[in-house]
């Protein structure tokens, strides 16, 4: 082999694996060298960004590297704009040195005179040098670093890191050039208090077997290794060195299955949030694998296919679940929630079962069939509106007719115990069909608030057929409140005689007619104002 042959296999060595940065977009360099018939070397690159690929790794029939995915490589030839980052240090002075530094232009203090050679007349004045070395200084006491898109790819001098910014306890090194985990411990053992870590938009080399470096994590409690193409698998490489992690955060990576069906997932005993969000998973029995943690108080599964729940035991400490924009379809899965010991609060939004709803219907179902709530989607449910709601709830199960509701309403039976057995709507529809017997006879009332005495009373008879947004145009003539900042509320009844109680129920849904809300004659609106 020639010298230049020896150079060439030393620099491709060095080079693959490597990541970088070629005008704003990153890359992985997988192959360094000559791609016959052209002459000179030229970078194989794949990119982060796939629609910028070219191929998958060959040219002319021949192939000259692999991709993780195909169609998202291309040739390059090596030149300036190829960026390969620098060591942590470099980035960590960049931002909290010399950033700062810009503002002592301003200062009339700390300036200095300095002459060149032996003319007095030559001189200039620079700026700062005691608190440039206050802010060096400054950074042995700095606890929170952000160096996102720094461009770092390297630890640096071994030891220096400890000896120069010691105290970093929350570190992001999201979307920089960093090219494995190696590294990242390089930066991290440096590091002895350090207890969240982001990572999030790298892209690493995939882990294989466990990794060995139990000082680089031993103090992290929380970590983010968001959209990092990151697999279980691998989180299963690092769980040996993360033995005091709290919080685990790894959506947007496409994972489908977190472990084999049927086989827990061990070695998270202190794991108490768990971020899936954005990823594959489609079935609950992906998910059921971490029912053994003994700590796991919060599940994010957000934008996830999820289309079922079953309850199958476990999560003792499971206190929080985030469903938001999965595809939950049934009411049987949300059942199956009132079974988990602990679960108090739900984020619901944006799934088939309640888009048919508007949010004030969708809000009674769930609180009505879910006893144990005390936060829906982000609010409060106070006792008042729990008991409102599930009176509620009892009422619309009523209009069903069932003969064994509690087949498919599995609380009827306590809600009956706590708020009397509901008693089911008449419809007038079904005694006549003329104009007069359709009309429902209600009595609207104007107020500052639902308790306050009415401002005005009016009796009108209303077509159940006439939408919301069509009664509000009407209120606006008969009460002087702007259509646009009405808020109305059925009143009613609601339990068998001598137990009944009153029940205000919103009317939100513009596009709604007034049967959708269960109105009868005799009973009111109520007309508050915005």
């Amino acid at each position: 082999m020639s010298k230049s042959e020896d150079a060439r296999a030393y620099e491709a060595r060095a080079v693959v694996g490597a990541r970088v940065k070629i005008d704003n977009h990153f890359a992985t360099i997988r192959f360094y060298g000559e791609v016959p018939p052209t002459k000179g070397v030229w970078f194989g690159v794949e990119w982060d960004d796939q629609e910028r690929g070219k191929h998958s790794g060959e040219h002319e029939g021949r192939r000259y590297f692999q991709c993780s995915k195909p169609n998202s490589a291309s040739f390059v030839r090596p030149s300036a704009k190829i960026k390969f980052g620098g060591t942590f240090l470099d980035a960590l002075r960049c931002k909290y040195v010399q950033q700062n530094d810009i503002h002592l232009e301003d200062s009339t203090q700390d300036i200095y005179k300095i002459q060149f050679g032996a003319n007095p007349k030559i001189e200039v004045e620079a700026v700062g040098f005691e608190k440039i070395h206050k802010h060096q200084s400054n950074l042995g006491q700095i606890v929170e670093v952000g160096l996102d898109d720094y461009e770092i790819s390297s630890a640096g001098v071994p030891g220096e890191i400890r000896q120069v910014a010691p105290k970093i306890r929350d570190l992001n090194l999201s979307q920089n050039l960093l090219p494995n985990w190696e590294v990242v411990a390089d930066i991290c053992e440096q590091l002895g208090e350090l207890s969240i870590l982001r990572v999030n938009r790298n892209r690493f080399e995939p882990l294989t077997a466990p990794f060995s470096r139990t000082n680089a994590f031993m103090a992290l409690e929380i970590l983010s290794s968001n959209k990092t193409r990151i697999t279980w698998e691998q989180v299963e490489c690092l769980a040996p060195c993360m033995k005091a992690l709290r919080q685990l955060h790894i959506g947007f990576n496409g994972i489908s299955m977190f472990t084999s069906p049927g086989h827990a997932v061990q070695g998270f005993a202190n794991l108490e949030v768990l971020d899936i969000e954005s990823n594959r998973v489609e079935d609950w029995d992906a998910v059921q694998v971490f029912s053994e943690l003994p700590r796991l108080r919060e599940i994010n599964l957000s934008f996830n296919a999820l289309n079922r729940l079953k309850y199958l035991g476990g999560f003792e400490a499971l206190e929080s679940l985030n469903l938001t924009s999965c595809n939950i379809e049934q009411w049987g899965s949300i059942d199956q929630l009132n079974l988990f010991p602990r679960l108090r609060e739900l984020r619901m939004r944006g799934n088939p079962v309640v888009s048919g709803s508007s949010e004030a219907n969708a809000r009674a179902m769930l609180i009505g069939r879910l006893g144990k709530l005390t936060n829906l989607n982000g609010t409060q449910i106070t006792a008042s509106e729990r008991a409102d709601l599930e009176r509620f709830y009892l009422s619309s199960i009523a209009k069903e007719a069932l003969e064994n509701p509690e087949l498919v309403h599995p609380r009827y039976q306590e809600l009956c115990q706590l708020h009397g057995a509901p008693v089911a709507a008449k419809n007038p529809l079904n005694d006549s069909n003329k104009l007069k017997d359709r009309l429902l006879a209600i009595t609207i009332t104007k107020r500052e608030h639902k308790d306050a005495e009415p401002i005005k009373t009016v009796k009108k008879k209303l077509l159940g057929t006439m939408t919301i947004r069509s009664l509000k145009s009407l209120l606006q003539k008969l009460l002087q409140v702007p259509a646009n900042q009405q808020m109305l509320y059925r009143r009613y009844l609601n339990g068998a005689e001598g137990q009944a109680q009153i029940l205000d129920y919103p009317m939100d849904d513009d596009l709604r007619e007034i049967n959708y809300y269960g109105l009868e004659s005799g009973e009111e609106i109520l007309v508050l104002s915005a």
